[in-house]
């Protein structure tokens, strides 16, 4: 998955396993060893750069016996999106916008009057060239949290970004 760091990797513990090796690829790259780990995940924050495939696959180890590759797992990194602002536009009307991501194939905006976001209403933005999105149909004097995340469509698959910070505003209009 996204993080703001960089992509989690995770996978199933083998039995009898002292370790885990995590080798990762770019694009069609050739495989290089990241990661020699015990935990049963892992981060790599080396896996930032907007828009790029990265391929990963993870062996179990014990002693310098090492297991057959896990099926290779493919992730395109996205860079969370700022938001810029978020302002009551209009009655029972608010503008979200936030920065570009050349790389994205559109962006998912999640709003909610729970900071947790619990509830949370989602707008899908089919576009990465577009910045920002008004919501419609809110309710006068509540306070509504807003975040967006980048998506990015390849041959079928929908992979996403972390979601942005959250910011707020009250409906006063």
């Amino acid at each position: 998955t996204n993080t703001s760091k960089g992509v989690k990797v995770a996978w199933n513990k083998v039995s009898g396993a002292k370790g885990y090796y995590i080798y990762r690829s770019t694009g069609k790259g050739s495989y290089k060893k990241v990661k020699t780990t015990s935990s049963l995940s892992w981060t790599d924050t080396g896996a930032k750069s907007n828009g790029t495939k990265y391929n990963y696959k993870v062996y179990a180890y014990k002693g310098k016996t090492k297991s057959s590759a896990s099926k290779v797992q493919s992730i395109y990194y996205l860079s969370a999106p700022k938001i810029s602002s978020v302002k009551n536009s209009a009655a029972q009307k608010a503008a979200v916008k936030w920065g570009k991501n050349t790389k994205a194939s559109g962006f998912q905006v999640q709003y909610s009057t729970a900071s947790n976001f619990k509830g949370a209403k989602t707008v899908t933005v089919a576009s990465g060239q577009k910045t920002g999105v008004t919501l419609s149909k809110l309710t006068k004097k509540k306070k509504y949290y807003v975040r967006v995340r980048a998506y990015k469509t390849v041959s079928g698959t929908k992979y996403v970004s972390a979601w942005s910070g959250s910011k707020n505003v009250t409906i006063k209009k």
